[in-house]
């Protein structure tokens, strides 16, 4: 059979496509699903006043996977990093279409109230359809951070022309029951929540994932 003949014959393009075609068949088949990161702990109830106002508690996180961070808005330390880091998350998951919910609690709750928060949000270029900032009495917010995700929550103090309020700078992964998940180390073991680096912020939009995976995950 001469090159022509060849070139037409139903049976060589049956197998140019099969040879271009089987390794995208195969890669979806055999893909495999990384599991999620294991569960620290529960959260608590408790009910703290969002940007707008409204009641938000621990029924608002059920269903959806959320990262979480403490910051106040007059902050001149950790914050300003720490919610651009934020900021990057929220632009990877809004591009990749990726569901993944942001929430930060301010540790000055006298200072940032919900009018304030909402212009914080704007000046940071916030999407508030998937980021809620949280605010409320001191000391339920202290309770939540030491009970619920294990971190302390300091008292204000006065430094020269700013103001301090120790607060951790970690990034916390919580996932669609309420449960904090914590970043494994290579055995599967929880050793602590997620930096707020470059590194750490490319290790959590993973986890994330993952999270978001877990139920297809199970199955497999």
């Amino acid at each position: 059979m001469d090159e022509k003949k060849l070139l037409k014959h139903p049976l060589v393009w049956i197998a140019v496509l099969t040879f271009l075609i089987l390794p995208f068949v195969l890669r979806n088949y055999m893909r495999r699903i990384p599991m999620p990161p294991p569960v620290l702990g529960q959260l608590p109830s408790f009910e703290l006043t969002d940007h707008n106002g409204k009641p938000f508690g621990l029924k608002n996180l059920q269903g959806q996977v959320t990262v979480v961070a403490f910051f106040f808005s007059r902050c001149s330390g950790i914050c300003p990093p720490l919610m651009r880091h934020m900021k990057m998350l929220q632009d990877k998951f809004i591009f990749q279409k990726i569901g993944v919910r942001l929430l930060a609690i301010t540790v000055d709750p006298d200072y940032d109230t919900p009018k304030r928060l909402r212009a914080y949000a704007k000046k940071l270029g916030a999407d508030l359809r998937s980021w809620t900032f949280l605010t409320g009495p001191i000391e339920k917010i202290r309770r939540l951070a030491l009970k619920g995700f294990h971190v302390a929550v300091g008292t204000p103090k006065k430094k020269a022309s700013f103001l301090d309020i120790t607060h951790t700078s970690k990034l916390i992964l919580v996932d669609q029951k309420g449960q904090v998940r914590g970043r494994p180390d290579k055995q599967g073991n929880p050793v602590g929540y997620f930096d707020s680096t470059r590194e750490g912020i490319a290790e959590l939009f993973h986890r994330a994932q993952h999270t978001l995976w877990e139920k297809f995950a199970k199955k497999q």
